[in-house]
């Protein structure tokens, strides 16, 4: 649990000047946070696996919540690897999927589906990675500190990061 405070307060430092790099340190943190749910020292559970975030989320007791969350976790799951460790947004194909995404996060948060259209656009992905930024942090940070709760037997405190869930 050490390492995943100590990945948290890393994403936290690196702030919104190194957004998409930042929510990406997040998915990190809740990939170690779900490792600690698990209690599994010896094994690393990735974002899909048996045992992983998928799972701890689950936890959730409200349905919508829950899978509200689940679609933001895979949206930092995909960050992580379309911005970071695999970069591929030179891929056209991965950059329409990422851009559908984001698309969907927005609609989620309250925008209109037109709006979504006109953010994220395939050509200018990276800008519009950077224009967002605050709200992608925000969902980063809201959906790592609900980790953290789930994993510390806290789901109580959810009502802390409830309004964060919004646009």
């Amino acid at each position: 649990m050490n390492s995943a405070f100590g990945y948290f307060c890393s994403a936290l430092d690196m702030g919104l000047e190194l957004t998409p790099a930042t929510p990406g340190i997040f998915a990190i943190c809740i990939e170690v946070v779900s490792n600690a749910w698990n209690f599994s020292p010896n094994s690393h559970r990735k974002f899909r696996a048996k045992g992983g975030p998928e799972e701890m989320y689950g936890a959730i007791p409200d349905k919508l919540a829950r899978e509200n969350v689940l679609k933001d976790l895979f949206l930092l799951h995909s960050l992580r690897n379309k911005t970071g460790s695999h970069f591929s947004l030179h891929i056209e194909r991965e950059r329409i999927e990422l851009t559908n995404e984001l698309r969907d996060w927005m609609v989620r948060r309250g925008c209109s589906k037109n709006f979504a259209e006109i953010s994220f656009v395939p050509d200018r992905l990276l800008e519009d990675l950077q224009r967002s930024g605050h709200s992608i942090y925000k969902t980063a940070l809201t959906v790592a500190r609900r980790g953290f709760f789930i994993a510390l037997d806290a789901v109580e405190l959810f009502h802390v990061a409830e309004h964060d869930m919004q646009a």
